[in-house]
């Protein structure tokens, strides 16, 4: 009896569940001098290796759960640069320079969806083990590091053309993202006397506000903009038929081509179809009219993703067809095809959204700085920066 509980523990001491199989004494399953792991998502591994040595958790989504925003947990605390010296997180990456002791533990990456759904993408328990004095040198244990070596993760295809809020030049155009249409009765619009920076007096314009978009426009990029032309803009092509202004003061506007001859009007919204007519820096006493302004992707970007109102020029009554539509994207199938001009960025922590235009959850944006867009901080630390402001 005794010689058989002795030889149920010898084997139970070789079994390894990271692979599933008996382990043969003397077998090394892993070299432990360096571990970079390369997980499917949801897969749990068993790491062991020699303190300073490197590790590299890496991240390749091969599956369909759409992940948009990604957060690297050691013990159940969050991982950065600030907690954690020596260490950097990326959307996809956890790289430790040099490894001690006290990182062993179980690592985790959760993963939320655009719809704000969190799950449990990888994890992995690290055994750190004390340097040996003379690493083994023997056949059998070089046959099987050979036989373990990783094999290189395919380089990713990055977008050369991000826009990313100017947080980040590393993105990539976004799946899974479907195409539905937001519709606005323009005879609900406010009607308003408006000066464009390009006219000598005010013209007759309606005024939406931007909060029934969200005051967020990012993702109607490369759809159209559907609206009826009014008789004011059919006479006067000299000014804009419709004006985006974002919260900065900045306005662009579209000008009715001398061909176009339909009532409805579709309406390209890249930045080759609208003009630059002010920006920020411009003040209000300056004379008008202003000249107009080629206009740049990350100008035009920019303003989507701040937009504050637009104004359509003319009037609109009630028993016509007045209705305004726009293309934007959603992670929900409507039927009306799938969209591929939209960016995904691989934001910084504390960033959010499709192209980082937003703060994350414990984050505030902070705008006393250099960028006129401000910054992404954390509450902790927007909270020690009011108390030292103010002597608190």
């Amino acid at each position: 009896m005794r010689r058989c509980l002795v030889i149920a523990i010898f084997a139970l001491l070789h079994w390894t569940g990271a692979h599933g199989r008996w382990m043969r004494p003397g077998e090394i399953l892993q070299d432990p001098r360096s571990m970079e792991v390369e997980d499917d998502a949801g897969q749990h591994s068993e790491v062991i290796l020699f303190e300073g040595r490197k590790l590299m958790l890496t991240f390749e989504d091969r599956t369909n759960r759409r992940v948009a925003f990604t957060r690297w947990y050691h013990n159940g605390l969050p991982i950065s640069e600030r907690t954690r010296r020596g260490c950097y997180v990326t959307f996809d990456k956890m790289v430790c320079s040099e490894v001690a002791r006290q990182d062993e533990g179980r690592y985790e990456l959760w993963g939320s969806d655009r719809t704000g759904q969190r799950y449990l993408i990888q994890s992995a328990n690290v055994r750190v083990i004390p340097q040996p004095m003379q690493p083994p040198v023997s056949e059998p244990v070089a046959r099987v590091m050979a036989e373990v070596e990783p094999v290189p993760a395919p380089t990713p295809r990055y977008h050369d053309d991000c826009f990313c809020s100017g947080v980040t030049s590393r993105c990539r155009m976004a799946n899974n993202l479907y195409r539905m249409q937001i519709p606005f009765n323009l005879s609900n619009a406010e009607p308003v006397d408006y000066l464009t920076p390009t006219a000598r007096r005010e013209e007759q314009y309606v005024a939406i506000p931007g909060t029934v978009w969200g005051g967020n426009l990012i993702t109607a990029y490369g759809g159209y903009l559907r609206f009826p032309v009014t008789n004011e803009c059919y006479r006067d092509r000299s000014e804009p038929c419709m004006v985006l202004v974002d919260k900065y003061g900045q306005a662009i506007g579209y000008y009715l081509s001398p061909l176009h001859d339909q009532r409805e009007l579709s309406v390209l919204m890249k930045e080759a179809s609208w003009r630059l007519l002010k920006t920020p820096g411009e003040s209000e006493s300056e004379p008008s009219p202003r000249t107009t302004q080629q206009l740049d992707k990350f100008t035009f970007m920019f303003v989507l993703s701040n937009i504050e109102t637009a104004y359509v020029r003319g009037r609109y009554g009630s028993f016509e067809n007045t209705v305004l539509t726009i293309d934007l994207a959603t992670p929900y199938d409507k039927g009306l095809g799938t969209v591929r001009t939209v960016e995904e960025c691989f934001c910084h922590e504390g960033y959010a959204g499709l192209s980082c235009e937003r703060c994350d959850s414990g984050y505030r944006r902070f705008t006393e700085v250099i960028n006129s867009n401000g910054v992404c901080i954390s509450n902790q630390d927007l909270w020690h920066f009011m108390k030292q402001k103010y002597n608190v």
